[in-house]
């Protein structure tokens, strides 16, 4: 098994993966999914794209807690359900 910072990323990877798909099937953009997720800030496109894509450094960008649980309920997910399918999805 790869060492415990490198597990967090590729679950951190898999969530992101798993909300995008949820919202391609739900048939949202990205701007729609940031409305719902973000609706005070002032460029919610903006703030999913900060999440699903790498750094200027090449890391990708950590999920907080309250992203997770905002972006998955948007979706009208269970966030604890989001996390346990990416940890399944890596055997964890």
């Amino acid at each position: 098994m790869p060492p415990l910072n490198e597990v967090a990323v590729l679950v951190e990877r898999k969530i992101v993966e798993i909300l995008d798909n949820i919202r391609t099937e739900k048939g949202l953009s990205e701007a729609a999914w940031g409305k719902l997720a973000y609706p005070d800030d002032k460029d919610p496109r903006r703030k999913i794209q900060s999440i699903r894509n790498r750094q200027s450094n090449g890391q990708p960008q950590r999920i907080r807690v309250q992203d997770l649980i905002l972006l998955s309920k948007a979706l009208g997910e269970d966030p604890a359900r989001v996390l346990t399918r990416a940890m399944d999805a890596h055997d964890i």
